[in-house]
């Protein structure tokens, strides 16, 4: 390796702002030291480039991977000798969210994720090598994610649950995202960041096609960078972390994992996120930028032979990409309120008819006060006023069929009065949605019809 003849090397300390260092990229370095010097001779060859770098006395050799991420630095200096103090102190101020300790047996200092060395050169201790061991890649280490991007994780609170956002660069300028149903479904939120600063929004938007919110916002800290092309920059098999505020709880969790699928408008991941991550940053680890939106899904089916929901609902956890939303619709905020209200009386319905069909599969009839959804509660409580009736086979039969009846007619008639109402694309997928499962659970009723009609 050739290196730069050194100046006067000015060592921090590790309360020092933080400098960039081995794992960064190469754009990295160049914004916190200004343009590189590249070795032409190195950089001829196909698997690294080498770059040095000098401000304020620093001297700085890298190698960068094919990736451009330094996998190897090399600092010096004139004068003095390096103390041990002045290697703590710098590996202390690269920051990346790491310790490092000294190891005397091997005379290295070793990183706290064991996956880099820092040691002086045999012959010449002036010359400090630090340097990333083979597997680096396999689990990266995101306290730096964290370190970086504190100040734009955001909690997402109200009154009867919570979700999280971040914070990013899009188009021209900051914006805070989260999903469209966080913010449909978190009433009276407020939005803050991890060291609890309320933000100051401005107009928000929902986007075409995707369960993402859109809303002004100013950053106090480093945005986050969206990843454009995410079909030709990422992988199947690349590795992701999730930062969110998981269940809710007001601490950022970091859920690692890999690419499973990608599609046009949606990213999959294996990552096992939970529901309070939805609006959560999916973050590609090789790149650092964010690939998606996070969204945990449950999926009920129906068992056509016990016509009951199956035990296991189908977990889905991905994310929606933003570099393929194409419109957003400006949000009105009372509109907007008030059809996700209606969206969510929608949904209840859905759920408590379900409540039903497990019901009557489980113990052959209804349980009575079990059901109160306004929308049946009273049919309901006729039935069961009538069943108690002393009556003939046949009549029972016919109560039954009519009841039944009213129950598969209750499943369509919201859902076509809502199609009148709903102006926003993310509610009207929503409703396409519970008219698919409200499809399912009307075909259970009809099948009981059709048993009771052959007995």
């Amino acid at each position: 390796m050739k290196l730069v003849a050194g100046v006067t090397l000015i060592f921090l300390s590790a309360s020092a702002r933080l400098w960039a260092g081995i794992g960064d990229t190469l754009d990295q370095f160049v914004a916190q030291y200004g343009p590189a010097q590249a070795d032409r001779e190195e950089t001829r060859k196909k698997d690294h480039e080498q770059f040095s770098f000098e401000k304020d006395g620093i001297v700085i050799e890298c190698v960068m991977n094919a990736d451009r991420r330094c996998v190897m630095e090399v600092f010096h200096r004139r004068g003095p000798k390096i103390s041990d103090q002045d290697i703590d102190a710098r590996l202390a101020a690269e920051g990346g969210g790491y310790s490092w300790s000294y190891d005397k047996s091997t005379t290295r200092w070793i990183r706290s994720d064991g996956k880099a060395k820092a040691y002086r050169q045999p012959g010449h201790s002036d010359f400090v090598f630090v340097e990333l061991l083979p597997g680096w890649e396999d689990h990266p280490d995101t306290a730096a994610l964290v370190k970086t991007y504190r100040n734009s994780l955001v909690f997402v609170t109200g009154t009867n649950g919570s979700g999280s956002g971040f914070l990013a660069k899009y188009e021209t300028g900051n914006f805070l995202f989260t999903n469209a149903h966080v913010a449909a479904g978190v009433k009276g939120a407020s939005f803050k960041t991890l060291d609890g600063t309320q933000l100051k929004l401005g107009a928000a938007s929902c986007a075409v096609g995707h369960d993402v919110f859109l809303i002004q916002a100013a950053s106090s800290g480093e945005p986050f960078e969206i990843m454009k092309g995410v079909d030709e920059n990422a992988a199947i098999g690349d590795q992701v972390v999730v930062l969110g505020n998981a269940e809710g709880a007001g601490v950022i969790n970091t859920i690692t994992g890999k690419i499973v699928g990608i599609g046009p408008n949606l990213v999959e991941v294996d990552a096992p996120f939970q529901p309070g991550n939805s609006g959560s940053p999916i973050v590609h680890l090789k790149s650092g930028k964010v690939i998606g939106v996070a969204t945990y899904a449950v999926i009920r089916k129906y068992d056509p032979a016990t016509k009951q929901p199956i035990k296991e609902p189908v977990v889905r956890r991905f994310g929606y990409r933003l570099d393929s939303i194409k419109s957003w619709q400006p949000v009105n905020w009372a509109t907007f309120s008030a059809q996700a209200a209606e969206m969510e009386t929608i949904e209840k319905l859905t759920t408590d008819l379900a409540a039903i069909i497990d019901d009557l599969t489980r113990n052959s009839h209804i349980t009575h006060g079990a059901h109160n959804n306004p929308a049946f509660k009273n049919r309901i409580d006729d039935w069961l006023q009538d069943r108690s009736k002393r009556l003939s086979p046949h009549d029972a039969a016919m109560a039954d069929q009519s009841f039944l009846s009213f129950l598969k007619i209750t499943c369509q008639s919201d859902v076509a009065a809502a199609r009148q109402n709903l102006t926003y694309d993310y509610f009207q997928r929503g409703l396409t949605d519970q008219q698919r499962e409200r499809d399912e659970i009307a075909k259970v009723f009809d099948e009981i019809i059709q048993d009771l009609k052959q007995k």
